[in-house]
């Protein structure tokens, strides 16, 4: 690898260390899972950067972003994209993936615990395999990284294979005010 490479990544950790201050882990741990292209958990409380973390990453090194909250009643829609109506009127069920996780090369799952059981599902093939079986079809997934962010630690039994599908993880905390005061 060229020296050149190297200096782009230093020059984003030296960016994103000087936007997130006190949060060295969190942005060693971002970078390290985008360089291993490995899926990384942020467990922390509401307001520690951990969205805004991931989105500032992706600006930096231009990458193709897919962001969702999700909840018990975020649709499949939502995560992998709308079924083709066209092509349903023709008898065929297809998926438009444009704008969908399938086709970002970063993703941010906010709250990914509260997802309902078919997105749990269908997340943990795309975590593991970065493949989605729509219907009948295994599509490839092009994202490099799968960012989880989460207020909790999940200790429902039903959610440990999800958990388990980050190998990195990382708990952020706030920055006290005191060390924000210099």
């Amino acid at each position: 690898m060229s020296e050149s490479y190297f200096e782009r990544i230093r020059n984003v950790y030296n960016k994103l260390n000087s936007l997130f201050f006190k949060y060295e882990n969190e942005v060693l741990g971002a970078l390290m899972a985008t360089l291993s292209r490995e899926n990384y958990l942020l467990v922390g409380p509401p307001g520690t950067a951990k969205t805004t973390l991931v989105y500032a990453l992706s600006k930096l090194l231009n990458a193709k972003w897919f962001y969702r909250q999700l909840t018990k009643f975020t649709d499949l829609e939502e995560i992998l994209g709308p079924i083709n109506i066209a092509k349903l009127l023709d008898g065929k069920v297809e998926r438009i993936y444009a704008n969908s996780i399938v086709e970002s090369e970063f993703a941010l799952l906010d709250e990914i615990f509260n997802a309902s059981s078919a997105i749990l599902n269908t997340l943990l093939s795309i975590l593991n395999e970065r493949v989605v079986y729509d219907g009948e079809k295994v599509v490839p997934v092009k994202t490099w990284t799968v960012f989880g962010a989460s207020n909790r630690i999940p200790d429902e039994e039903e959610l440990q294979a999800l958990y388990d599908r980050f190998p990195l993880r990382v708990f952020t905390e706030w920055v006290s005010p005191d060390d924000t005061e210099p």
